[in-house]
């Protein structure tokens, strides 16, 4: 399950609006399963499998962690 948590925020991370506003309301709500075929759309399998070995968001791995101008629609 963090590892479904850790997706739907790198999902959120990288996704526009109103997809964006989604999948933040299932975080907040803690029901990430039903936004979870929306999180696929912005998590490839490769992003799970790193997410899965590292059993975390990395800045390493998922650079958007630390430079919030890569999220989409954030940053200066």
């Amino acid at each position: 399950m963090k590892i479904m948590r850790d997706a739907a925020k790198l999902a959120q991370w990288r996704a526009p609006e109103p997809d964006k506003s989604t999948i933040k309301a299932a975080r907040m709500n803690k029901c990430i399963a039903a936004v979870a075929d929306l999180v696929r759309i912005y998590v490839s399998e490769a992003d799970m499998r790193k997410l899965r070995q590292r059993g975390c968001l990395h800045s390493v791995d998922f650079p958007e962690k630390r430079d919030r101008t890569l999220r989409n629609g954030e940053g200066s």
